[in-house]
């Protein structure tokens, strides 16, 4: 029997990064979930606490060679949940964490070979001024 793929869940700790965790685990899918828990919580994610590979890592300064490897699909819903707080926490706009988080992606060898990415947008993407 084929051991079933594995998801990567950015941001799995969040509200709606708990609940995508149980539903791939429902469908019968491997899934490692990393979170900085600055925003999420661990707890959301007990129910599920030994199905899961839980990574506490800050994606805007860590090294994602180890956390995608082997992975065949990322769904992308970590950042931080308020535009004004991020530009707060991370003055200069280039360094937010969504921006950072792009640019620490592997590249080359360590590339994974994702059949899928999904990259969810929140409603503080169109904050203005």
């Amino acid at each position: 029997m084929t051991e079933p793929g594995l998801d990567l869940v950015t941001g799995g700790a969040g509200f709606i990064g708990a609940h995508l965790t149980k539903a791939l685990l429902r469908i019968g899918r491997r899934v490692r979930v990393i979170d900085d828990l600055s925003t999420g919580r661990a707890d959301r994610l007990s129910a599920v606490n030994g199905q899961i590979e839980l990574m506490r890592l800050d994606l805007a300064s860590a090294d994602l060679s180890v956390a995608v490897a082997g992975v065949e699909r990322i769904f992308h819903l970590a950042a931080i949940p308020s535009v004004p707080r991020s530009v707060a926490t991370r003055p200069n706009h280039p360094n937010t964490k969504d921006s950072r988080s792009r640019r620490s992606r592997p590249t080359g060898s360590q590339r994974p070979r994702l059949r899928r990415m999904c990259a969810s947008s929140r409603s503080s993407t169109a904050w203005t001024r």
